[in-house]
């Protein structure tokens, strides 16, 4: 059965790409994104040969999943610097964030190749690889088979089945059940995932819950701050609660004013900072607060909140430890159509959170953290949230979420060990 399907799927291949030719000539032509790599993805041109050392394949289709493994692949490194890292990703962007965070730790970064038997045959030739993971479930019938024949551990790291996803899944449940069992363990991101992968023909002994790998980066950056020295640092009065806004938008500061302005309209003693997105904005935010009335300054010129209502927080790279001392926290980019930036960062200390609806590039967080996070979509909805989490008639459960990112950490503690164990086995 496996035989046959492969064949008729590897067939597939010569007969579409002779029926779509026109079509895939249009697309290779009209931009460079659709061609990056191709030479690569076709193995006419093969990764750089690493002679002398074990290898270990990661591969992200994508930015996301590129962002999110780089931190393990980073310990990784650490942990096995004798192991050589090949790193392959599937488009334009993704190789474009490749080369700006994992150059100076992977030994080869290149494109991943066409599930196309010929074309797998030569790169796994090249590569020989000790072990593959695969970042979330990219589903590959003839490079997992191979994998597999050829006795070449695959994982499935940070594994995700989304609704949408498992219902087309369960479609063809006998091909996912053939591709699953090619894989030596699934590292699920959640007990959820988990069962999915298991309901969809997994080996239960096989499929690992590990948490979601993207809270590791943010969790160790967080547990390396100490909210005491931004205390002293920023001023803050201990009985005074902070709204941090971080990573703002045009258009999303007015309205966070507004809010504030009602919330202190309302009797509440509450101090605000605001860190805009890109610091060419810093000067429009500060010719804002000059004309909004307020007691305002700057952190560049060392304001402090004991001092003023509202910091501006014209500095990069302080966003983190600012987000320790808050007492609520919005992300922007999400009042205004942005799609959101990352609300991880005050979620691992613990913070409650506030976005708007504009959260598109985040939406896998969202559905895994939103019981954590308010959504609101107007400047009274905003200071109706801030004011509802200051009262005490918003909370969640600290424990259950401070889990999440310690488990994160041991999640990837037990990723690595067993790549190591692969390695050690080739």
């Amino acid at each position: 059965m496996e035989g046959l399907f492969l064949g008729l799927y590897n067939l597939a291949y010569p007969v579409g790409a002779a029926a779509f030719s026109p079509y895939v000539a249009y697309k290779l032509a009209s931009a460079y994104k659709y061609r990056a790599g191709l030479k690569q993805k076709l193995s006419l041109e093969l990764p750089p040969l690493v002679e002398g050392k074990k290898k270990v394949w990661f591969h992200a289709v994508s930015v996301g999943e590129t962002q999110a493994v780089t931190p393990l692949i980073e310990e990784f490194k650490k942990a096995f610097p004798d192991v050589a890292v090949y790193f392959s990703t599937t488009t334009y962007t993704g190789m474009e964030v490749a080369r700006k965070r994992l150059s100076d730790v992977a030994d080869v970064l290149f494109y991943f190749p066409l599930d196309f038997y010929p074309v797998v045959l030569r790169v796994l030739n090249r590569v020989s690889p000790s072990a593959v993971a695969i970042v979330e479930t990219e589903i590959w019938p003839t490079f997992s088979y191979m994998c597999a024949a050829r006795g070449i551990s695959l994982f499935m790291i940070n594994g995700r089945i989304s609704d949408t996803s498992f219902e087309g899944y369960l479609r063809v449940a006998p091909v996912m059940k053939m591709v699953l069992k090619n894989y030596e363990r699934l590292f699920a991101r959640s007990p959820l995932d988990g069962a999915r992968l298991v309901s969809l023909g997994a080996p239960q002994d096989k499929v690992e819950v590990t948490g979601n790998i993207k809270f590791f980066s943010v969790y160790r950056r967080a547990s390396q701050i100490d909210p005491e020295v931004w205390r002293e640092q920023l001023g803050l009065p201990r009985r005074i609660p902070l709204w941090v806004c971080g990573s703002t938008h045009q258009g999303e500061e007015e309205a966070i004013l507004d809010a504030y302005r009602a919330l202190r309209a309302k009797g509440m003693n509450l101090k605000l900072c605001i860190a805009p997105r890109h610091p060419e904005r810093f000067s429009e935010v500060a010719g804002l607060l000059e004309s909004s009335g307020l007691l305002w300054g700057k952190r560049s010129e060392g304001g402090k909140l004991s001092e003023v209502d509202v910091l501006l927080l014209d500095t990069v790279g302080e966003l983190l430890g600012v987000y320790s001392l808050a007492h609520v926290a919005f992300v922007g980019g999400s009042l205004v159509n942005v799609g959101g930036h990352n609300p991880l960062e005050p979620l691992a200390f613990g913070k409650p959170v506030v976005i708007g609806r504009y959260y598109g590039n985040f939406a896998d967080i969202m559905e895994e953290m939103g019981r954590y996070i308010l959504v609101v979509d107007t400047p009274e909805e905003l200071a109706g949230a801030v004011e509802k989490i200051l009262s005490g008639t918003y909370s969640f459960d600290q424990l259950e979420l401070e889990e999440k990112f310690r488990g994160s950490e041991k999640g990837v503690l037990r990723i690595l060990e067993t790549l190591g164990e692969a390695c050690d086995r080739a």
